[in-house]
């Protein structure tokens, strides 16, 4: 388990991960600013990764639980 910077939005699906510095965090601003298509709605928080391993630092990849997803 480790601590991250996550960038994500359910609106549009995307999510995002750094370093836990403030660098890292920096990096993900910049990626908000200049993707913003895929990361318009996100804020960044810090949260516990309980499988570090499963998403890579500043690799953007699909949430699971996205809306549209669900619906039948």
């Amino acid at each position: 388990m480790e601590y991250r910077y996550r960038m994500q939005s359910l609106r549009t699906g995307w999510g995002i991960e750094a370093e836990p510095t403030l660098l890292g965090k920096k990096k993900l601003k910049e990626i908000r600013k200049r993707y913003k298509d895929k990361f318009k709605y996100c804020r960044i928080y810090l949260m516990q990764q309980l499988i570090p391993e499963h998403h890579s630092y500043l690799v953007p990849f699909r949430l699971t639980s996205r809306k549209d997803r669900l619906s039948h």
